[in-house]
């Protein structure tokens, strides 16, 4: 009876393929063993992995299990998938991998493209007590966790906001001085940060004092220091210096600064005034690209790699650097961005700076 099974299954399966019929009888007279070689040929196939959520212009490879190579891998609607390497669009959405074997049965993987978790904005300055607003846009929600590491600050509950600015919101108020570094990880298990350096406000400052600004965007403004203005009045005064009437406006309670539409470019002054006519101005460059650090995503490097870091946009000449605390991981040329990897470290923050004081960061994986 085994016998006829065993002959029945290969005759269904393997029809004309005499080396695999002979090599099931030599099995079968050596005994009709459970771990039969037909059975293991003849199981459903699998991609690996059958479901993924992947960031814009991301790249993974599909294996294949239980399958008989050459394999074809295609993505449906969109034509091959050579070897199975597979690099997300850069539009985000739901797709389809398919592989065909040798036997012509085929399996299918669900890829969810999204856009890469990010905070905005990445690098800021405040003051003891200050108070600042981060959006976090992409990854995939819901948000798991927002963690300021150092104990320098502390975070509020995560909210979403309508607008503007739309999107999750959380505020940071900074306690100590020092440098925080606040993580936010999505249910993708996808990690962002942002750099916060809390300096000496016992003087009026206007948070940051430097910015760099889209046309027709909102930016919001902070203060610390100085002689606040008791409640229940708004602490500080913010107003824009010498900027045409209509064109733009900021919020004279919480700093909230719209800038003027595109195509505009330029420079702006927004002024800050405590409760005893004590003042601090910022310069806003006002612009229609922002300062980028390329990449921008996450950088997987060995120990001994040596990679080139460019920036695009802002105002060169750029300076190039690696966060304070993460210099026994990495060093960087500060001209050319030429970084090489000394150590094993899951987080090295790059940043360039452009001659504005505008920064963009990057962050890099090193492994051994």
């Amino acid at each position: 009876i085994c016998l006829i099974q065993e002959l029945e299954l290969s005759k269904k399966v393997f029809t004309g393929s005499i080396a695999i019929l002979l090599l099931s009888i030599f099995l079968l007279i050596s005994g009709c063993d459970d771990f039969s070689l037909v059975d293991v040929l003849t199981r459903d196939i699998f991609l690996v992995p059958a479901e993924i959520t992947l960031n814009l212009d991301e790249t993974i490879k599909f294996e294949v299990s239980s399958g008989i190579a050459p394999y074809e891998f295609t993505e449906v609607g969109n034509g091959e998938v050579p070897e199975g390497i597979y690099t997300a669009p850069s539009t985000t959405g739901n797709f389809i991998i398919s592989v065909r074997d040798d036997r012509d049965r085929i399996a299918e993987a669900y890829v969810t493209v999204v856009e890469a978790i990010s905070i905005t904005p990445e690098v800021v300055s405040t003051g003891i007590g200050g108070v600042l607003e981060f959006r976090i846009s992409g990854g995939v929600i819901p948000y798991i966790s927002v963690i300021p590491t150092s104990g320098l600050g502390s975070v509020s509950a995560l909210t979403y906001n309508v607008g503007p600015p739309e999107g999750y919101l959380f505020y940071y108020e900074a306690l100590s001085l020092g440098i925080d570094q606040i993580l936010v990880t999505d249910s993708n298990n996808q990690i962002a940060e942002v750099i916060v350096t809390i300096v000496d406000n016992s003087n009026l400052m206007i948070i940051p004092d430097v910015a760099e600004v889209l046309a027709g965007e909102v930016f919001s403004f902070s203060a610390s220091g100085g002689t606040p203005i008791l409640a229940p009045a708004a602490p500080y005064i913010f107003s824009l210096v010498d900027a045409p009437v209509g064109a733009e406006d900021i919020n004279p309670d919480n700093g909230r600064y719209t800038a003027p539409a595109a195509p505009f470019t330029g420079i702006r002054n927004v002024s800050v005034e405590d409760s005893v006519g004590a003042t601090a101005e910022a310069i806003v460059y006002i612009v229609n690209e922002l300062l980028s650090i390329n990449p921008s995503l996450t950088l997987t490097l060995y120990v001994g790699d040596e990679f080139t870091f460019s920036a695009s946009y802002g105002t060169p000449p750029y300076i190039f650097s690696i966060l304070s605390g993460d210099e026994a991981a990495g060093s960087i040329d500060s001209v050319t961005g030429e970084f090489i990897a000394l150590a094993k470290d899951p987080s090295v923050t790059v940043i360039v700076t452009d001659a504005n004081g505008n920064t963009s960061t990057s962050r890099v994986k090193i492994k051994n």
